[in-house]
């Protein structure tokens, strides 16, 4: 029983600040300047894009299917936007 509740008791400290770091994130969010906010997710767009086109041009991948230049697109993703594609989710 104490063991359950230990961990109960963790969980709800995590979850707690969870949602202090989350609200802390959206007020500075909101303080930025909407056309700021804007040029770095612009920005940001444009460099994944230049990493896919260097993928797509990267000569060291040259299997008939792709695969290898899909995959590296989806790890960048994976990488720059810290998901994991579901079905690398489903494998692990």
């Amino acid at each position: 029983m104490d063991e359950m509740l230990s961990l109960w008791d963790q969980e709800v400290k995590e979850g707690l600040l969870y949602v202090t770091i989350g609200k802390a994130v959206v007020q500075y969010a909101e303080q930025l300047k909407g056309a700021l906010l804007r040029d770095a997710m612009h920005d940001e767009a444009v460099s994944i894009l230049a990493e896919i086109y260097r993928i797509l041009q990267d000569q060291a991948l040259d299997d008939e299917a792709c695969m290898e230049r899909i995959e590296s697109i989806l790890m960048l993703y994976a990488r720059r936007l810290d998901l994991l594609p579901q079905r690398h989710a489903e494998q692990d």
